[in-house]
């Protein structure tokens, strides 16, 4: 046993013990155990274009897929707000529905989560808004549950034969998926958030009106940690 002596800033000393390392048995119960709650991961798997690297994450028996979205595509009715068209997904009188692809401000971060068996069968989706110091927000759109899950409306796409081919039947459904108004809560921050204006053939992306966090949720989820292993 080794000791050595520190002063407290009170000026009291005190004698700390050292403790030399004692060598634990650990059963292959334990062992095996231990192993299997740890976490694991393969980064840059392979790329897909809008999404960029593909990082593999494995934790029990369950694979979470994080992709790293440069883009949202929204098909949901729009109508044109001070001078913006915006999405109204409750569809009111005059609105029309379109697909437009939104692209986030410099300053977030768009992450999607989407977890499966290790047979690629979908569980489950989810999308993050971060900021730069790692904070999790909730868009103020449709399709999103509280918990940052995303709503993709009919069954039989999340399957696949490898791992990229699921990732593509659960993306184009992903980006196919009609926004409705069954989730869509904040109407106000969706039309600050979401804003368009036509340029040429097409539509323009406007900045969000002032600073985005504010038309977030902020958001903290047990799922968000494998966005950050």
């Amino acid at each position: 046993m080794e000791h050595n002596y520190i002063i407290k800033p009170d000026g009291q000393i005190y004698r700390r013990v050292i403790y030399p390392d004692e060598k634990m048995d650990v059963n292959g119960q334990i062992m095996e155990a231990l192993v299997h709650d740890a976490i694991s991961k393969v980064g840059a798997l392979f790329e897909l274009p809008g999404y960029g690297p593909v990082d593999l994450i494995k934790h029990r028996d369950m694979l979470y897929w994080r992709l790293y979205p440069e883009r949202l595509i929204i098909d949901a009715p729009f109508m044109v707000h001070q001078g913006h068209t915006v999405p109204v997904f409750k569809e009111p009188a005059g609105s029309t529905r379109m697909r437009l692809t939104w692209t986030p401000p410099a300053s977030m971060l768009l992450r999607l989560l989407i977890s499966s068996n290790q047979g690629f069968e979908h569980q489950k989706t989810w999308m993050f808004a971060l900021d730069g110091s790692g904070k999790t927000y909730r868009l103020p759109i449709a399709n999103l549950f509280e918990d940052c899950g995303v709503c993709l409306g009919k069954s039989g796409y999340g399957y696949g034969d490898t791992g990229m081919q699921f990732l593509k039947n659960v993306l184009t459904q992903y980006e196919t998926a009609p926004y409705n108004a069954d989730l869509a809560y904040y109407e106000n921050d969706t039309i600050k958030m979401f804003r368009w204006q036509p340029e040429g053939s097409g539509f323009k992306v406007i900045p969000p009106e002032g600073d985005w966090t504010k038309l977030c949720q902020l958001v903290s989820v047990e799922i968000s940690k494998y966005l950050t292993v």
